[in-house]
C-alpha cells in the first residue's frame, strides 16, 4: 500500500532537491512537495497547506535554515524539521540543536535522510498521541530527547576527540574519553581510565587556572563558550586543542554530565601567529604597502604610507592611489599596468607623486596579484619606496657627469669610467692617441684593454685589474702596450673605486697617460749619470796613478837610499829631497779630496766655493772670468752642491771645447719667488744642443738636466753651432741658513 507524504523542501537548487525526494521515495512513499526558496513563498506555504516534514538547505542567497525553522515555530504547527546542508562545524550544530532543529545531514550522506524522516515521522505521532499526559512529563521527555539528539548529532557529524563527564552533587564523578583520545594526545583510553588526573597534568602551567575556572563555571550549570588553551602530548609536543562542552540537566535543571569535543587547532593557531607577524612586519614596514581591491581601490595602508604621503588610512580608504598623481610626470602607462597585474604579473615603476602638504616626492613601486585558493585575483599589493633623495643625487650626477664628459673629452690623458664588471662605461677620444683603438672600439669588446697589454706585463695587470675593491685608496701602475701600429708604448694608469651613498661600489674611475718620452728621458739620464760617474772613477784613478803614485814611490826609494848610506850629508840632502816629496803628496791628496767634495763648499758657503773654483781656473790667465752675486747666503746643501758641480762641469766644458775667451757668472737670489738663480754664459764657438744629447758628450749636459729636475727646478740652453752659450737655471728654495 502506497504511503503519501507531503514535504516542504526549503532549497536554491533544484538538483538537491531532486536527490533528496529520491532518497524519501526509496522508502515507497508518494512525494507531494513544494519547493521554496524565500521567506515569502515559505510563508505562503505554510498558509496553504498541510505538511509532514521540512527539510530545508542551511544556507541560501536569500534565506537560510534557520530563518525558515523559526517561521515554523512562530507559525505554532507542530512538524518535524530537518537542515540539509554541503558544510558542517560544530558551532552549526549547537545553533542549529539550540533553535529546535530535529535533525542536520550531511548533503554527501543522504543515505541518512531516509531513516531520519521516519524516525522524525514516529517521533511527531507519538507527540501527538502524548497530549494527554501531565505537563512535567511531556517537559521530561522533551529535555531528554534533545540532550540526545545533541549528543547524536555532533558525534556523527564531528570525528575530533570526545569525552563525557558524568556529575553528582556539582562534582565529576567519572570521565570518559572516546578512543580518538589517542590520536591527538598520543594517550589510550585505558592510561587516561588508569589515572584520572592525567589530563589536567597535561595542561600548560600558564594555562591551568583558565580551565579551573571554565570547570568552575561548568559544574555550576553555567553554558561557556569554548575554550582554547594548550596541553603537552605523550611525545613531548605542544599542542593547541579546542574544548566546546555541551551539558545534560534534569526537570530540575540539576545538571546530570557535560560532554565535550576536543579539536586540534595547532595549525590554525601556527596560521594566526604568522598572520599576526605578517601583520606587524607589513606594519612596521620601512616601505609603504598599499592594499587594493580588484577595482584599484584601497582597502589598506600601512603607517609608513601614513608618514610619507601625510595621508590617514581614513582619508584614503575607497580611493584609487592616482589620486596621488602630481601630474608632472606622463611616463607611466596605465594601460599597460593594468594589462600587467591582471595578467597575473608583477609590475615595476617609478611614480612621481604628490604629498598632503603639496610638496613631491618620487615612488619606487612594485604592484602585484593576490590569488585566492582557486587562482582568482581578489586584491592587489604594491609596495613603494621613497626614492626621491636618490632621484636628486642621480640629477645632481648627471650634471657632474655631463661636466665630467666635457673635461674628460678634452683631456689629454685617456680617461675611463668602467663599471662593476669591469666593462668601460665610458672612454675619452684621447684613448686612440694613446692606443691607436677608439673609444667604441673599448666600449664594444670589454676584452680589449687586456688584449693591448704586453705580454711581459699581462699577469700584473690581471692581478692590479681584479684587487678587492675594499682597498679605496687609488693605486698607479706602469706598463707596456702594444700600439696598434705595432709600437709599444709605456702607459702610466692611475684608478680608483667609486662608491655611491649608500657605500655601494659602482666601478672604477681612472686615467692613462702615454709615458713613452719621459721613460725614453729618464733611461738617457740614467746612461748619463752612470758615464758621469764611470768617468769620474776614471778621473780619480787616473791622479792617484799619474800624480800620487810616483810620488810614493820617489818616497819609497828615497828610504831606501837612506838605509844604505852612513854618509850624514848625503843623508841630510834624501831626508830633505824625502820630505819635499811627502809634502807634494800630501798637496796632491787634498786637491784629489777637494775636486770629490770642496771643504771650502762645505765649511763657507756657495759664494766662497765658486770663488775659490773660479780662482784655480784662471791660473793660467787664459780666460778672463767674471763673477758677480748679490748675496753671500747659505742655501740647503743639495742646492749648494748642485750649482757648484753644474758650473764646475760648464768651466770644464767651456776650458775643453768652446775656445772661448771670457766667462760670465750670476748668482741672485729672488726673495719674492723664494728661489735662487744663476747665469752662466761665454762667448765660445757654441754647439748643436739636439746633437750633443743624443751623442756620448751629452751626457754632461743629461746629467745638469737630472740634477736640476730632482730639485723642481728649471734649466735652459741657449745655444747653437757659431753661436755663444748662455745657459739659464732657477731652483726652489727649501731651507736658508743665516750666517
Amino acid at each position: 500500500m502506497e504511503k503519501t507524504l507531503r514535504i516542504l523542501i526549503v532549497e536554491d537548487s533544484e538538483d538537491d532537491a531532486l536527490l533528496e525526494l529520491l532518497q524519501i521515495k526509496k522508502g515507497g512513499y508518494t512525494v507531494d512537495y513544494d519547493i521554496v526558496e524565500t521567506e515569502e513563498k515559505m510563508k505562503s506555504a505554510l498558509n496553504q497547506k498541510t505538511w509532514d516534514i521540512v527539510l530545508s538547505d542551511y544556507a541560501m542567497p536569500h534565506f537560510n535554515g534557520i530563518e525558515a525553522l523559526k517561521m515554523v515555530k512562530e507559525s505554532g504547527i507542530d512538524i518535524p524539521f530537518i537542515i540539509i546542508s554541503g558544510t558542517i562545524g560544530e558551532d552549526v550544530a549547537v545553533e542549529a540543536m539550540k533553535a529546535g532543529a530535529n535533525d542536520y545531514i550531511m548533503k554527501n550522506n543522504l543515505l541518512r535522510l531516509l531513516p531520519a524522516v521516519e524516525r522524525e515521522l514516529r517521533e511527531s505521532v507519538n507527540r501527538a498521541g502524548s497530549k494527554l499526559l501531565e505537563h512535567e512529563k511531556k517537559m521530561a521527555e522533551q529535555a531528554l530527547r534533545e540532550s540526545e539528539m545533541r549528543y547524536r548529532r555532533i558525534t556523527e557529524g564531528i570525528t575530533d576527540y570526545l569525552y563525557s563527564v558524568r556529575v553528582e552533587n556539582g562534582k565529576a564523578v567519572e570521565t570518559i574519553q572516546s578512543p580518538a583520545c589517542e590520536a591527538i594526545t598520543g594517550y589510550s583510553v585505558e592510561e587516561f581510565a588508569n589515572d584520572p588526573f592525567l589530563w589536567f597534568r597535561m595542561i600548560i602551567p600558564e594555562d591551568r587556572d583558565k580551565v579551573k575556572e571554565q570547570i568552575k563555571l561548568i559544574l555550576s550549570g553555567t553554558d561557556v563558550k569554548p575554550l582554547e588553551h594548550r596541553i603537552q602530548c605523550k611525545n613531548g609536543i605542544v599542542k593547541w586543542i579546542s574544548d566546546t562542552t555541551i551539558l545534560f540537566k534534569d526537570i530540575n535543571g540539576s545538571l546530570l554530565s557535560y560532554d565535550g569535543v576536543i579539536k586540534d587547532i595547532s595549525e590554525r593557531k601556527y596560521a594566526e601567529n604568522e598572520l599576526r607577524k605578517l601583520s606587524r612586519a607589513v606594519e612596521q614596514s620601512p616601505v609603504s604597502v598599499i592594499i587594493t581591491n580588484v577595482k584599484g581601490n584601497i582597502e589598506y595602508v600601512n603607517k609608513k604610507f601614513t608618514k610619507v604621503t601625510g595621508y590617514s588610512s581614513a582619508e584614503v580608504i575607497g580611493k584609487n592611489p592616482r589620486f596621488l598623481n602630481s601630474r608632472e610626470s606622463s611616463s607611466i602607462n596605465y594601460a599597460e599596468l593594468w594589462n600587467t597585474i591582471l595578467s597575473g604579473k608583477e609590475w615595476f615603476g617609478e611614480f612621481h607623486n604628490k604629498r598632503k602638504n603639496g610638496g613631491l616626492f618620487w615612488e619606487s613601486a612594485s604592484i602585484s596579484p593576490i590569488f585566492d585558493s582557486k587562482g582568482t585575483i581578489t586584491h592587489f599589493l604594491a609596495v613603494k619606496e621613497d626614492i626621491t633623495e636618490r632621484k636628486l643625487y642621480e640629477k645632481v650626477l648627471q650634471v657632474s657627469e655631463k661636466k665630467y664628459r666635457v673635461i674628460a673629452d678634452n683631456t689629454y690623458n685617456w680617461e675611463f669610467w668602467s663599471d662593476t664588471e669591469d666593462k668601460f662605461i665610458y672612454c675619452s677620444p684621447s684613448c686612440l692617441r694613446v692606443t691607436g683603438y677608439t673609444a667604441k672600439e673599448f666600449i664594444e669588446n670589454p676584452k680589449l684593454k687586456y688584449e693591448i697589454v704586453h705580454s711581459d706585463y699581462r699577469e700584473m695587470f690581471h692581478k692590479h685589474a681584479h684587487r678587492n675593491v675594499n682597498n679605496r685608496t687609488a693605486e698607479t701602475l706602469q706598463y707596456k702596450i702594444l700600439h696598434k701600429d705595432g709600437t709599444e708604448r709605456w702607459i702610466e694608469h692611475v684608478c680608483q673605486p667609486v662608491f655611491d651613498s649608500d657605500d655601494s661600489f659602482m666601478g672604477f674611475r681612472g686615467s692613462n697617460s702615454d709615458i713613452t718620452e719621459k721613460k725614453e728621458t729618464d733611461r738617457k739620464i740614467l746612461n748619463a749619470i752612470i758615464a758621469t760617474e764611470e768617468s769620474e772613477r776614471n778621473k780619480f784613478s787616473q791622479e792617484l796613478h799619474d800624480g800620487l803614485g810616483p810620488l810614493l814611490s820617489t818616497v819609497k826609494l828615497y828610504f831606501q837610499w837612506l838605509s844604505e848610506t852612513t854618509d850624514t850629508v848625503k843623508q841630510k840632502g834624501i831626508t830633505d829631497t824625502g820630505l819635499q816629496n811627502i809634502d807634494e803628496a800630501i798637496q796632491t791628496v787634498r786637491e784629489i779630496s777637494n775636486n770629490l767634495s770642496p771643504r771650502i763648499l762645505i765649511s763657507m758657503g756657495l759664494v766662497p766655493a765658486l770663488k775659490h773654483l773660479i780662482q784655480r781656473f784662471n791660473i793660467p790667465q787664459k780666460l778672463a772670468i767674471q763673477f758677480t752675486y748679490d748675496d753671500e747666503k747659505r742655501y740647503d746643501a743639495q742646492t749648494e752642491v748642485t750649482l757648484y758641480r753644474i758650473v764646475a762641469e760648464l768651466l770644464n766644458n767651456t776650458i775643453k771645447y768652446a775656445k772661448a775667451q771670457s766667462i760670465t757668472i750670476n748668482l741672485s737670489h729672488n726673495s719674492g719667488k723664494n728661489s735662487i738663480r744663476l747665469t752662466y754664459a761665454d762667448n765660445g764657438k757654441g754647439f748643436d744642443l739636439k746633437k750633443a744629447m743624443e751623442e756620448k758628450k751629452g751626457m754632461g749636459l743629461q746629467n745638469m738636466m737630472h740634477r736640476v729636475d730632482t730639485l723642481n727646478g728649471f734649466i735652459n740652453f741657449d745655444t747653437m753651432e757659431g753661436k755663444s752659450l748662455v745657459v739659464t737655471i732657477e731652483l726652489p728654495l727649501h731651507n736658508e741658513i743665516k750666517l
